[in-house]
């Protein structure tokens, strides 16, 4: 409060007259307080229209911005009060002018969702479109990331050369953020009004698609995947498609429903559905398969794409069995998928490498030790841990199956450790507890680190180093006549 004026105050609360009164008298209306704020912002932060207007009137700064470098304008925006942003526009204030963050107001109102404000600032004859955030996001690529489907057509219908402009930082073009982010509207708005290039590439050479199927967007990549979309493209370091699959394969856990992308989910039924916990990530590999996406790219360290999931044996053998089946299926439909299938299925090269794979040290999930294998877990055949941590180990810590069964790869039993008595571990803590306040009584309570050893008349007590600069007894404020010195 020590920082505010009386004009701060009066601007807040609308108090025209009042306000009017101070001006003529010679406040000064550009004063801020502690956070840069002038009566300008006061008005803008109370929804006060009138009294904005008086202030700007008055020569009160329009444009004048506070210690974050918002302006009026920006407050007025982040608070949602249209009526105020009408009056700033009217007067003339800038509204391009970008805070610490790089944000302009129409960033702040695509942020809010505030709709009403959008199109009051789009339809500013000097609103630019092109200015990006600190995160390298202009208006339009703001938007998609967002999902605002509303202010993306209007943006793009008053400048339609946007839908193509990529981010400086990283290249994506606003084809990429809706693909990334799941928003399939905007996907089908840019595809199919606007015609931007299916396979842009952004700084990393990585396309929409790639980028979709990096984040787990199954019904991006089913739209994708039905259009003229390139399949063997390569990133900077050599990844395609279906490196990016298991690449990224911790995002396809999540369940998936038939509304998303029906042919991927009819993968997902036939791989066993919610009950098979790569269920997902199978459907979707078996879907860009038969759509030609090829298995014999080699990345920069010439890997193939199988060969990036060689040590997780579970699914690794799922891929090998799902894919003998489909061969039977695809036989008279596609002969492309089906020589790449037969080829994954039969690759003896591949086979040997997973079967020398089991020599290779692993790390254990719980500890992070390496070893030479993690112990099998019955009966849901996974390898997770070793030796040690799967004895103590009551479910599976991947599928939550309760273990029947721990077995080595010399076929050793490995039996469970049971858990201590209860009894035990409470009589355990119990002593614990009873030690801790035995050395809390016997330890300085000024200090708190050396042994009480003075004692005084009073019958407190502190360290012989805390005691020599005491007159009166820190806990009862009595004179200390005498210390007597006491040995532990």
């Amino acid at each position: 409060m020590k920082s505010k004026t009386l004009l701060h105050i009066l601007a807040y609360q609308g108090c025209v007259e009042e306000l009017n009164i101070l001006l003529a008298r010679g406040a000064c209306v550009y004063y801020p307080d502690d956070a840069g704020d002038t009566a300008l912002h006061y008005a803008a932060f109370g929804n006060k229209p009138d009294a904005i207007q008086v202030l700007i009137d008055a020569g009160g700064g329009i444009d004048f911005y506070n210690k974050l470098k918002h302006t009026p304008l920006h407050v007025a925006v982040f608070q949602n009060f249209p009526q105020c942003v009408q009056v700033l526009l009217r007067n003339g204030c800038n509204v391009n002018i970008q805070d610490n963050n790089q944000d302009t107001p129409m960033h702040d109102a695509v942020a809010k969702g505030f709709e009403e404000i959008q199109l009051l600032l789009l339809s500013h004859p000097e609103v630019n479109l092109y200015l990006e955030n600190s995160k390298g996001f202009n208006i339009l690529n703001y938007a998609v990331l967002r999902g605002n489907m509303k202010v993306t057509e209007k943006i793009l219908a008053l400048n339609r050369n946007l839908a193509t402009v990529p981010k400086t930082s990283d290249g994506f073009t606003p084809l990429h953020v809706a693909c990334f982010n799941d928003h399939i509207e905007i996907v089908e708005l840019l595809v199919e009004k606007y015609k931007v290039n299916i396979n842009a590439l952004d700084l990393k050479k990585r396309t929409p698609l790639m980028a979709a199927v990096g984040q787990g967007q199954t019904s991006v990549i089913n739209y994708l995947m039905l259009r003229d979309v390139a399949l063997d493209i390569q990133d900077i370091d050599g990844n395609g498609l279906l490196h990016f699959l298991f690449i990224k394969k911790n995002f396809y856990k999540t369940p998936i429903t038939r509304e998303k992308s029906v042919p991927i989910y009819e993968e997902y039924l036939s791989v066993g559905g919610p009950s098979n916990e790569h269920g997902i990530l199978l459907a979707v590999f078996l879907f860009l398969v038969k759509h030609g996406a090829p298995l014999s790219l080699e990345n920069n360290n010439r890997q193939k794409p199988l060969d990036l999931i060689l040590e997780d044996t579970s699914l690794l053998n799922e891929i090998m069995e799902h894919a003998r089946e489909y061969v039977t299926d695809l036989t008279n439909e596609n002969n492309k998928v089906v020589t790449a299938i037969s080829q994954l299925a039969l690759d003896e090269k591949l086979l040997a490498r997973r079967s020398s794979c089991q020599n290779v040290p692993v790390e254990c999930a719980v500890c992070s030790e390496l070893g030479v294998a993690n112990v099998l877990l019955k009966p849901c055949n996974h390898a997770v841990a070793c030796e040690e941590c799967s004895s103590r180990m009551k479910k599976c810590i991947m599928c939550k199956t309760f273990i029947e069964m721990r077995v080595t790869t010399d076929g050793r039993m490995v039996p469970g450790i049971e858990r201590c008595d209860k009894s035990k571990i409470e009589r355990v803590n119990y002593l614990e507890s009873k030690i801790s306040e035995i050395e809390e009584m016997n330890t300085c309570t000024i200090c708190m680190e050396r042994c009480r050893n003075t004692i005084f008349l009073c019958g407190h007590g502190t360290c012989d180093v805390c005691a020599k600069t005491l007159k009166f007894c820190h806990m009862c404020r009595k004179l200390i006549e005498q210390r007597i010195n006491v040995f532990l």
